[in-house]
């Protein structure tokens, strides 16, 4: 899956939106999948959070969602296998 990650600020916009920083892309691997009760059409999400939980020799990986989707997957491992700075899009950004 990969996730983007940003900051909330304490400031406000012209819109009168909270200003979101620190943009990130987050490529995370999850290995030996067991089961999963997540929707089988998710795609997308507006996730409040991502919480991983040891139970035994496996591990659950809670979302928690802001869409009604919420949903477990239960795996073996984890693996982050990228941070990649972005755009508020999600575009990655270009080196420097």
């Amino acid at each position: 899956m990969t996730i983007h990650l940003f900051a909330m600020t304490d400031e406000v916009d012209s819109a009168g939106y909270f200003v979101l920083e620190k943009h990130h892309r987050i490529k995370i691997l999850m290995h030996g999948v067991q089961s999963s009760s997540l929707p089988a059409t998710y795609a997308g999400d507006c996730l409040d959070s991502l919480t991983f939980v040891q139970a035994g020799e496996y591990l659950e990986v809670e979302f928690a969602s802001h869409m009604g989707q919420d949903g477990t997957i239960v795996c073996r491992s984890v693996e982050i296998a990228g941070i990649v700075p972005c755009d508020s899009k999600g575009a990655a950004l270009a080196p420097n």
